[in-house]
C-alpha cells in the first residue's frame, strides 16, 4: 500500500523506507534500520501470487482484526464516519458536496 498509493516505483518505495520517518513508522521499524533492496518487493510480489495467496490476504485480514476486537461479527460498519472519508482522496467537488450535506444534517438536527 506504501508503494501504490502515492505511486511510487519499486525503488522510490525501497528509498521511502530507508529515508522516511513515515514509512519506518507504518512498518514499525526502528529509525536506524537500514532499509531493503528494491528486488525484495518484486520477490514478494512473486510469492503472493503463488497459490492463489493474494486471495487469501482479506479473509486473514478480517480474521485478525476479529481477533484484535477492531470489528465485531455481523456488526454494523459506519461508511460515512469522517475515519473513512478522510482516508479517501477527495477531489474539492466531494469535498464541497461533503461540506453541504454535513451542514444540512448539523442544520436538521438543531445543533
Amino acid at each position: 500500500m506504501l508503494r501504490f498509493l502515492p505511486n511510487l516505483s519499486d525503488r522510490q518505495a525501497a528509498k521511502a523506507v530507508r529515508c522516511r520517518i513515515d514509512y519506518k513508522s507504518a512498518l514499525t521499524l526502528e529509525l536506524d534500520d537500514p532499509g531493503f533492496h528494491h528486488s525484495v518487493l518484486t520477490d514478494f510480489r512473486d510469492r503472493l501470487c503463488e497459490d492463489d495467496r493474494a486471495d487469501q490476504l482479506p479473509s486473514l485480514s478480517l480474521e485478525l482484526m476479529r481477533e484484535a476486537d477492531m470489528v465485531s461479527e455481523r456488526g454494523r460498519q459506519r461508511t460515512d464516519s469522517i475515519q473513512v472519508l478522510a482516508a479517501r482522496d477527495l477531489t474539492r467537488l466531494e469535498l464541497v458536496l461533503e461540506a453541504i450535506r454535513a451542514a444540512g444534517r448539523s442544520n436538521s438536527t438543531g445543533t
